[in-house]
């Protein structure tokens, strides 16, 4: 049993530190590490956040965030939360507010945050009752089936 010192990135320079430990219980590594915090990019323009800038990810992707209202898709800005009582006829926005059931998952975002055309929402969900349910999980009111007019945009519905 020893303690050994050596280069972190190719191993070599070793240099023996302590032989003959009769039972080493643990060591610790330490590095000094001088952070610049002149190169945080929160430090530049907020990191082009509307709000809070939270810092960078594991891929170097700035953070942001939002004391009031959320998120919004792209990453950056900030939408007020609005409340939201829809109908059974209405899809509630993620962010709030309401619009017609039949416009989501259609490929154009309705709601301000997008949340009615999230891949995880139109793949799993289910139509209401007096609509029908497209191949491509649209849906368009029961009366809009077999009328000579593609309303799903795959056919389906004719």
């Amino acid at each position: 049993h020893a303690v050994i010192r050596a280069n972190k990135y190719s191993g070599s320079d070793v240099v023996w530190l302590r032989k003959d430990i009769a039972r080493p219980m643990g060591i610790v590594a330490v590095q000094h590490i001088d952070k610049d915090c002149s190169a945080d990019p929160c430090k530049i323009l907020n990191g082009g956040c509307e709000d809070t800038c939270l810092g960078v990810d594991g891929k170097g992707k700035i953070l942001c965030g939002c004391t009031q209202g959320v998120l919004a898709k792209d990453g950056y800005r900030c939408v007020p939360k609005l409340s939201s009582n829809c109908s059974s006829e209405e899809f509630s926005c993620s962010i709030g507010g309401c619009i017609p059931f039949y416009l989501t998952c259609d490929g154009i975002p309705h709601c301000l945050d997008g949340s009615d055309e999230l891949q995880s929402y139109c793949a799993q969900r289910t139509c209401s009752v007096g609509y029908f349910q497209c191949n491509n999980h649209r849906c368009i009111p029961e009366t809009q089936v077999c009328d000579s007019a593609q309303n799903c945009g795959d056919g389906s519905d004719e």
